[in-house]
């Protein structure tokens, strides 16, 4: 399954072919490709969904919006069972769970202990809860948090190249300052992109 195939793409699902792509977009709902040989492979291809542009359906959307709700739901449902949050014990046997300890966080990146929770670490990282207990539970990308804060310092990174990171940041920065600018010229423009017809 291949989804979003845009028109300038020149690649799906790993098979590098332009004209496969303009195929797909030749073709109507419904639609058998003919067999496209891509690399040493043929591939035969049934459009299933065409992206109008415009709102998105209910139906795809739901399929992006449901599970961000769902686990909403089971947050909330999770905080209103703890209550307000005094003693890590108080809310392991309100969970039925171990407490964990997680050491040695840093606060760029995932974490060994729980992955990619960028709520969780600010608030571990946050001054005012540097050896204390955070009062409510975090709702979190993979979870729900109840986090107490040993302590926070800072430690040196050994092979760590302080202006190599100044400069790496800066070029996200303005990177991420130049999608932007562009969007916005898209958005308040009104042009009709025709490469795909061409390339």
């Amino acid at each position: 399954m291949a989804s979003d195939i845009k028109a300038n793409d020149y690649m799906v699902g790993g098979l590098v072919s332009r004209e496969f792509v303009k195929k797909i977009y030749d073709a109507d709902l419904g639609d058998v490709i003919q067999p496209v040989s891509v690399g040493e492979d043929y591939v035969v291809a049934v459009v299933t969904d065409i992206n109008k542009k415009g709102t998105q359906s209910i139906a795809k959307a739901r399929m992006t919006v449901e599970p961000l709700l769902r686990n909403k739901k089971k947050a909330e449902t999770v905080k209103q069972k703890l209550g307000k949050v005094t003693t890590l014990e108080a809310a392991s046997s309100a969970l039925s769970r171990p407490v964990e300890t997680a050491d040695s966080l840093r606060l760029i990146g995932q974490s060994p202990a729980f992955g990619f929770e960028p709520k969780a670490l600010g608030a571990i990282f946050n001054p005012a809860n540097n050896g204390k207990m955070i009062p409510e539970a975090i709702e979190g990308v993979n979870g729900v948090y109840v986090i107490k804060v040993e302590s926070v310092s800072a430690t040196p990174v050994e092979d760590a190249n302080v202006d190599e990171q100044r400069k790496r940041e800066y070029a996200n920065a303005k990177q991420a300052a130049m999608y932007r600018f562009a969007q916005v010229l898209k958005d308040g423009a009104t042009i009709k992109d025709y490469r795909n017809k061409h390339f």
